[in-house]
């Protein structure tokens, strides 16, 4: 049950998904996609506990705190939940179970890891005082999105010189990045920095609108997802800095976990994943000197 069938992160992680099973051998997996509504994954997900069609459930919540009771209905049917990238639970912040009888939960400390890609955003500033940056979000009336966005806003005050304005969502959508680029573009032409915690598919869109502007190399940016694009204008200059995401690695381990589970063997119950790869937490032109073989994990 992924955030977006449309979602390249999502995409990534079930590759990883389709892996695991393959090796695995007599995994069947079936892909439900929440197009980026909680109300769609609830029914998704009460439909799967009524028809008993399936023995587990992967879930990627787009809305964590509505689809407790659904998610608790289905483990006391018998279904096992495997929670992956977004927390299921009142608490938006902490990614590890909250839910009784919880298979795993496999993701990403994404709000804990914040003050860090804001620090980033400061480095990349390079001393400008004022130094102009610009947080793009995803959909604020996801809760997980409007907590990391107000997340950043906070961090972002420890810097007196950061003058930071917070643009329409986008959708995280590389071509509705593009769109919001063009207007942030017209309305602040001398912004310095971009940076996003949604998803860094909006911040490739914007990168075209930097680009088509003649502003290649005044306007850095600091990424959120290590998409093989990113790391490429990382690699040339352009952006300063992308915080890691492993979607693939983490849809491998999701069904891995699953099968385990199943076959009632015992497994982890919380498995977060930041800063497991060689690479490190950022890929900066730095890290990718000490492990030049990576390239991301998917694509935006």
């Amino acid at each position: 049950m992924g955030f977006a069938a449309s979602n390249t992160y999502t995409l990534g992680m079930y590759k990883g998904a389709q892996a695991a099973a393959a090796a695995l051998g007599d995994v069947k997996l079936t892909f439900l996609d929440g197009n980026f509504s909680g109300p769609t994954q609830i029914v998704q997900l009460q439909d799967a506990t009524t028809s008993k069609k399936f023995a587990g459930v992967i879930v990627g919540a787009n809305d964590g705190v509505s689809i407790i009771p659904s998610v608790e209905q289905a483990i006391a049917a018998g279904i096992k939940i495997v929670q992956v990238e977004t927390p299921i639970g009142k608490n938006s912040a902490d990614v590890d179970s909250q839910i009784p009888g919880l298979t795993s939960a496999i993701g990403m400390q994404v709000i804990g890891a914040i003050p860090s890609i804001v620090a980033k955003v400061d480095q990349a500033c390079a001393n400008k005082n004022p130094c102009n940056v610009a947080l793009m979000p995803g959909n604020r009336s996801l809760p997980f999105d409007a907590l990391s966005v107000s997340t950043a806003v906070t961090a972002a005050k420890k810097y007196p010189n950061m003058k930071l304005v917070v643009t329409p969502d986008a959708g995280f959508d590389r071509q509705d990045g593009y769109t919001v680029m063009q207007d942030v573009l017209q309305s602040d032409p001398n912004v310095n920095v971009v940076f996003t915690v949604s998803a860094e598919a909006m911040l490739i869109g914007a990168q075209q609108a930097v680009q088509q502007a003649g502003k290649d190399g005044q306007v850095t940016m600091v990424g959120f997802g290590a998409t093989t694009q990113g790391v490429q204008l990382i690699k040339s200059g352009q952006w300063y800095a992308s915080y890691v995401f492993p979607p693939y690695a983490q849809g491998y381990l999701a069904v891995e976990t699953m099968v385990k589970a199943l076959e009632g063997k015992k497994v982890t119950l919380n498995q977060p994943l930041n800063c497991k790869l060689p690479v490190g937490c950022f890929v900066t032109k730095q890290s990718l000197a000490k492990d030049p073989s990576f390239t991301g994990q998917y694509s935006a």
